[in-house]
């Protein structure tokens, strides 16, 4: 349950920083707003809820008896968690979506400094790309914080079938949010070319596969620190 708590924890915090990412640069710098508030809420109240149940739902996974106990201090959200979340995770979602963004809107028109209406077509699309970036990496987030050490897709992803059926949430509402005219509306967003959408789904496989490897360097580092107290 402890280790559950942590997966889920781990996985809504990452969103928090390409969230407000797009507040500060709407601040410091004269460009337009890249994420609105409810495009915000729906990703918290929407498309992060059922996969963050799912997560709490994860069978045992294997690696909880090779880690040494956690003692009285142990806490559900340490130094280490907060900063994998924010510094590591959130920090790739955040690059990424926000490249998206000055990337949909140059290719828009768009010159820096200049203001944009809210009901811009090239304006909607490319925060619609940058929603959509967002939840793409989000499934990566998801995969990736079944384990600790392993990758998350070696075993067992469809035992838990609310994971599975999250991630087919994720993937509706990013395509939804985008072509479908009623949620795109209500969202703010509009339809984007496909090669954006294209760039946009890339930001899954680059956060798993960096924090994969951010595994297997931790992982290296945790055997060479037992051998070393072996000696």
């Amino acid at each position: 349950v402890f280790a559950n708590i942590r997966k889920f924890t781990s996985y809504v915090l990452a969103s928090n920083v390409p969230e407000i990412v797009p507040f500060l640069a709407y601040v410091a710098l004269p460009v337009p707003l890249g994420l609105t508030v409810i495009q915000i809420l729906s990703v918290d109240l929407g498309s992060d809820l059922l996969p963050a149940i799912g997560l709490g739902q994860e069978p045992p996974d294997g690696e909880a008896m090779d880690r040494p106990p956690r003692g009285h201090h142990g806490r559900l959200l340490d130094r280490a968690l907060m900063v994998r979340s924010y510094l590591f995770l959130g920090l790739i979602q955040a690059a990424w979506a926000m490249t998206l963004f000055f990337v949909a809107l140059t290719a828009a028109g768009w010159r820096w400094g200049a203001e944009l209406a809210a009901s811009d077509p090239g304006y909607r699309a490319a925060t619609g790309v940058t929603l959509v970036a967002v939840v793409f990496s989000q499934v990566a987030n998801l995969i990736g914080r079944r384990y600790e050490a392993r990758s998350g897709l070696d075993r067992g992803l469809f035992r838990n079938r609310l994971l599975v059926l999250g991630v087919a949430l994720e993937l509706a509402f990013a395509f939804a949010a985008l072509y479908w005219p009623p949620l795109a509306s209500a969202l703010g967003t509009g339809p984007a070319p496909a090669w954006l959408v294209a760039l946009a789904a890339l930001g899954a496989p680059l956060l798993f596969v960096a924090d994969l490897a951010r595994k297997r360097r931790a992982a290296a580092r945790a055997l060479r620190t037992r051998g070393a107290a072996r000696r």
